[in-house]
């Protein structure tokens, strides 16, 4: 049994592995320190941790693809709330000079603990979603009108955002190496090297970027398909939450049972 999920693992690391030597490559050979630091992010946005996590993330910002005003604006939404999180960590270390061998001895419990939550919180949102269950709050008729309202006003921009401060703590051990031990040094002997960690977030929500412009650019001035879209909200929603389920499951058995 182990060894049939390492043999998942390693397929799943397949696609990384064929992208990860040349962009490695190509930031040894360039000398802008900027530039390298976006190439660390995207080249962890290509292990298998960071797909996962992309994919239930894109899974969650499509159901408004037919907006793409509200679709970007959740879009960016999500990738400052992994910036915010990334600078708060990253701009504290920098800051303090501290030593990469002391963050790695403290901060690999809490690894280890975000990357386990995460499968179990995935699953738990996917059957929230497919509407399996849901969550009964006892805080009466008005709070919750009151929050569904504040919800619509703010068109899931703050969801979105808080999905982007959540999934920027799950770290792995690949993208864990090319933050703190590639990533920090270089912040830490570069001029400006305190908006290393906000750049190196957005190398990894490139994906979500690219795939999102695709999405909007797709559906734009269709406006049948974006009635039908719009009509197809239910098993959009579905669908997520499969995805969700699917990532969550992904998720335990590569940091539960490997």
């Amino acid at each position: 049994m182990t060894e049939l999920i390492r043999q998942y693992y390693a397929l799943l690391s397949s696609p990384a592995n064929l992208l990860t030597l040349p962009l490695g490559d190509l930031a040894d050979s360039i000398n802008i320190p900027l530039i390298s630091v976006l190439l660390f992010g995207l080249i962890g946005a290509v292990a298998p941790c960071q797909l996962s996590t992309n994919v239930a993330a894109l899974a969650f910002l499509s159901r408004r693809a037919a907006d793409s005003q509200r679709m970007w604006a959740q879009t960016l939404a999500f990738v400052l709330g992994k910036m915010t999180v990334y600078l708060l960590i990253g701009g504290v270390i920098v800051l303090l000079g501290w030593q990469i061998d002391q963050v790695s001895r403290t901060a690999i419990p809490v690894i280890i603990f975000t990357r386990r939550a995460m499968g179990p919180l995935l699953i738990v949102v996917g059957l929230l979603m497919l509407g399996i269950f849901q969550s009964r709050l006892s805080i009466g008729d008005r709070l919750s009108s009151w929050l569904e309202e504040k919800a619509r006003e703010r068109s899931g921009i703050i969801p979105s955002y808080l999905l982007g401060a959540a999934f920027a703590f799950a770290f792995c051990p690949t993208l864990f190496w090319l933050f703190f031990g590639l990533t920090i040094p270089l912040a830490i002997a570069s001029t400006g090297g305190i908006i290393f960690p906000g750049i190196f977030a957005i190398g990894t929500a490139l994906p979500v970027l690219g795939l999102a412009w695709l999405l909007t650019s797709g559906a734009v001035n269709m406006s049948q398909f974006i009635a039908r879209f719009k009509a197809a909200d239910v098993w959009i929603q579905r669908g997520a939450g499969i995805i969700f389920l699917l990532v969550g499951l992904n998720e335990i058995i590569l940091y539960w049972i490997l």
